[in-house]
């Protein structure tokens, strides 16, 4: 945990990405269902505690990505965003574009992803 307090120093532009999401009031209720009542984010305890403290005073963190719970949702963290993306072995993909626009929404395209070279 004082790796990651300490890499959130950083003084640039900062992505975090995770495996387990953390708990919000936003995806608790949705978390529960798809995982028929079993918990599905992070441990609440001590170190999940100060990695939450760090992930809130850290200015230059644009956004933070987890998976594990197999389930789409965009909620927030203090003033930060914690994306999760559904299992891609359910062939989901997500594309997050960070700047100044309007809070994010989830959005389902059919489709595969794919990434285009820049000229």
């Amino acid at each position: 945990v004082q790796w990651l307090v300490h890499q959130l120093e950083f003084d640039g532009p900062i992505l975090l990405f995770y495996h387990i999401p953390f708990r919000t009031d936003e995806n608790q209720d949705r978390l529960l269902l798809v995982w028929n009542g079993v918990r599905a984010w992070m441990a609440e305890d001590a170190q999940s505690q100060k990695v939450l403290t760090a992930i809130n005073a850290c200015p230059n963190l644009l956004g933070t990505f987890a998976g594990h719970s197999h389930v789409r949702s965009e909620d927030k963290i203090g003033d930060k965003w914690q994306f999760v993306t559904a299992a891609g072995h359910y062939n989901a993909w997500r594309h997050v574009r960070i700047g100044n626009q309007a809070a994010p929404k989830s959005l389902c395209a059919a489709g595969w992803p794919t990434v285009e070279e820049e000229a």
